[in-house]
């Protein structure tokens, strides 16, 4: 699938997916986000041509109660993978929400929306006593 889009995806992604971490559809092990099928994958410069600052932007995940999608892209010249939130399907195409350093930021953010998302809000220290 990488090499389809003329972009690696970083070794996290593949990771969880060959541990089962992530789910293809809506309601699975990450919810609100689900990883798009190799089949679901598109290209964001195909489906919405714009005149962006960023080029090559490839989705990879969906948020199932919003239109948010996570894509990959580099800055030219970067080995690093960066992750895109953009909202779709608006008048301009897209409009870009958010952007992390690489997947693992990316995760942290959705780790959160699951714990979020599963109405766990207890606050604390994260930290049991014995």
């Amino acid at each position: 699938m990488d090499h389809v889009f003329n972009l690696s995806f970083p070794r996290g992604y593949h990771w969880f997916r060959e541990k089962g971490l992530a789910g293809y559809e809506p309601f699975s092990q990450l919810e609100p986000w689900y990883f798009l099928s190799d089949e679901q994958i598109f290209s964001i410069d195909e489906r919405w041509p714009t005149n962006s600052e960023f080029k090559n932007i490839i989705a990879f995940a969906r948020r199932q109660d919003n239109d948010d999608i996570a894509c990959f892209f580099n800055y030219e010249n970067e080995t690093q993978k960066r992750v895109l939130i953009i909202h779709g399907w608006t008048d301009g195409g897209y409009d870009i929400c958010n952007q992390y350093d690489d997947y693992w930021g990316w995760i942290k953010t959705v780790l959160e929306d699951v714990r979020l998302w599963i109405g766990d809000v207890t606050l604390g220290s994260g930290v049991l006593s014995r």
